[in-house]
């Protein structure tokens, strides 16, 4: 909606872009307002913009744009990206939001050397070990992953981080085991359990009951619904044998079982 298409403009009182508080003509398809504070805070705001606070934040996101050129992103910047997203209904404010948090991931991957091509598409290594059994005892089925034998187990209560769901194996939210064969039906598994707080101890001694060692416990996201506890494991040893020492663990935990 343009200026001109107001039969009866509606002003606001914009408090953005470190300007006096004035009155903004109201248009559904400007984009959001900032307040810098005194004490270095900023603050985003939904609405309407006048033109002096349109061209204002448009020079906002170029400099975004120039600070991430070849540059590794911040998570600050990927967490205002997502406030500009759910703030506002306009469609170029959601793009230019997106484009700022793909490109803070992209130069983030960089830093750590991440190949971002995938590998040429080949027919994987043989698995040497008894999948059909091993899907069996941990109850999920597995797929053959470059030579190690994966599977996600998911849990049976909804993740959610900042109101998305995550609980999806592809979302990173769900219970990853790995067998790799090592030779003589034995396999090296490694994963991390999804776990809430009150099954942590009861995983760790279900998993060292049955000779598999915890390497780490730890939190992967911030601000998830419930809080997720993860737990990675390691150890090498007869497949079936550790297969089943997986599942008395997942047995303690609130996992799908298919």
């Amino acid at each position: 909606m343009a200026w001109r298409d107001h039969k009866r403009p509606r002003f606001k009182v914009c408090k953005g872009y470190n300007r006096k508080p004035h009155k903004c003509m109201y248009d559904k398809d400007f984009p959001m307002h900032k307040r810098v504070f005194k004490s270095g805070k900023v603050a985003w705001y939904a609405g309407p913009l006048c033109w002096p606070c349109r061209r204002a934040y448009e020079r906002e996101l170029r400099r975004m744009d120039s600070k991430l050129a070849g540059k590794p992103g911040t998570l600050g910047d990927i967490q205002l990206a997502v406030k500009m997203v759910k703030g506002g209904s306009s469609l170029r404010q959601a793009a230019a939001a997106a484009r700022v948090a793909r490109q803070t991931i992209k130069n983030a991957l960089a830093v750590t050397k991440t190949p971002l091509t995938a590998a040429p598409a080949g027919q994987p290594p043989a698995i040497d070990l008894d999948t059909a059994q091993i899907e069996q005892i941990i109850g999920a089925k597995g797929a053959n992953n470059g030579g190690v034998f994966a599977i996600n187990v998911p849990r049976r209560d909804p993740i959610t981080e900042q109101g998305m769901a995550v609980g999806a194996p592809i979302m990173g939210g769900a219970t990853a085991i790995n067998f790799q064969p090592t030779g003589g039906g034995k396999a090296a598994i490694t994963g991390d359990y999804a776990l809430i707080g009150s099954e942590v101890t009861d995983v760790v001694r279900a998993l060292r009951s049955n000779g598999i060692d915890v390497t780490a416990i730890h939190s992967h996201m911030l601000t998830e619904e419930p809080r997720i506890v993860f737990l990675h494991f390691w150890a090498n040893d007869d497949a079936i044998k550790l297969a089943k020492g997986l599942r008395a663990a997942l047995d303690k935990t609130a996992s799908a079982r298919s």
